[in-house]
């Protein structure tokens, strides 16, 4: 009789494992529960700061290692870097909120709200970015971390799905900054546009206007004195400035035509990665689930032979040998499946890839990759204009630390 109870125990066990073997997750509903904060009404000028969100860090892990622990394909994250800041750029302007809101290929200190960040998980499943906003002065108003899913519709033919995908993120790092902003004084809005014109000021010549601004005891950077509205220094400081903008409007074209030329390939490999995503955790839980019931069955099979007496029992407990082996094999064999997965996420990143090309672009009459060559044209052409400044008043080019850099 206790092998009979043993052997029942032993059945009931193992057939609980194989079931729940079987069981799948479901995804949860959620289409953008982060509604944006929308200006319904036209702010002030006072409010109407500009916006400068610098192309993000990619997060790519030096190590080959780490980057194929975590799924991570170098060339796709470096063209999220690009893609995320102006789907973000998007979601601002759309927001009523603020003034000019530029992609730039580097940070702006002088940018009277700068906003850095970086790519910590992109899956197509998943995302998780880390954001961070200051003003002019210093003054930090966002730095956190942002993550959200994407719903179980978001990638589906059959629905029209509203907007990204991960557009509550950019949602929420709207309302984020509107929430930021109104803490602030009328007072204070107006002396983050005049640090950001003194910064640049300051940047172009420090010997005219390094002295404008100083660092309080806070670390923040306060006026100390104001230049005349007519000093014709600062009427040529703010042309430059116009010229500079100028290019820059013509790089954030670029990121929009390369925002619209990734976006159909990008969709299609986060609608892939996302399946694949999904495929490859299933598979590595039911390969777990069927190796741990594999191998309870196998020793509980050669317990129940063990212990028994009867020639039926013996038969019994080798069953549960022979089922429980079998149970690991499939585990396996599941295991290579997930695998699989994985390999094709990598062939689809190399497709994608090859797909999103570098963008080619004519400034000033020189040929400009929208790649890793646009930051330098970038830096090249505001040493060229700080050249222009420079000859103009004749005064020479300086660089080093002044009190209004960071």
């Amino acid at each position: 009789m206790a092998s009979i109870r043993l052997m029942s125990l032993y059945c009931f066990a193992a057939l609980m494992l194989i079931l729940v073997s079987g069981c799948t997750t479901q995804t949860v509903k959620k289409v953008n529960a982060v509604k944006m904060n929308q200006a319904e009404e036209q702010l002030s000028q006072a409010q109407l700061l500009d916006v400068g969100i610098a192309v993000f860090d990619p997060g790519v892990p030096e190590s080959v290692e780490a980057r194929e622990e975590d799924n991570i394909f170098p060339q796709v994250r470096r063209a999220e870097a690009r893609y995320v800041p102006y789907q973000l750029r998007q979601t601002l302007e759309a927001s009523n909120q603020w003034g000019a809101v530029r992609v730039l290929p580097e940070p702006d200190p002088a940018a009277e709200v700068s906003i850095t960040g970086s790519m910590v998980l992109s899956d197509g499943y998943e995302m998780t970015i880390d954001v961070r906003a200051v003003d002019s002065t210093g003054r930090v108003w966002i730095d956190k971390r942002y993550e959200d899913s994407a719903s179980q519709f978001a990638y589906r033919d059959d629905i029209d799905y509203p907007g990204d995908p991960f557009q509550d993120i950019y949602n929420q790092i709207a309302n984020d900054l509107v929430r930021a902003r109104a803490k602030l004084s009328r007072q204070e809005l107006a002396d983050i546009r005049t640090i950001g014109q003194l910064r640049y000021a300051a940047e172009l010549s420090p010997v005219a206007f390094g002295d404008h601004l100083k660092q309080n005891k806070k670390g923040k950077v306060v006026i100390n004195r104001l230049p005349s509205p007519t000093d014709p220094m600062l009427r040529r400081v703010n042309r430059i400035r116009e010229s500079e903008y100028l290019f820059v409007d013509t790089v954030d074209q670029q990121y929009n035509a390369f925002y619209r030329q990734m976006d159909p390939s990008y969709e299609q490999w986060r609608r892939y990665s996302y399946e694949e995503t999904l495929a490859a955790d299933a598979t590595k839980r039911s390969a777990r689930m069927r190796m741990l019931a594999g191998a309870l069955a196998a020793v509980g099979g050669g317990v129940v032979s063990s212990k028994s007496n009867s020639s039926a029992g013996r038969l019994v407990g080798n069953a549960g040998i022979l089922g429980g082996l079998t149970l690991l094999k499939q585990g396996y064999d599941t295991g290579k499946q997930a695998k699989i997965h994985e390999e094709a996420l990598k062939e689809l990143a190399t497709s994608f890839d090859s797909e999103v090309s570098p963008i080619v672009m004519n400034v000033e009459g020189e040929v400009v990759k929208l790649t890793g060559s646009l930051e330098a044209q970038y830096s090249e052409w505001r040493r060229l204009l700080r050249e222009i400044y420079a000859e103009e008043i004749g005064l020479p080019l300086q660089s080093g630390n002044q009190a209004a850099s960071n």
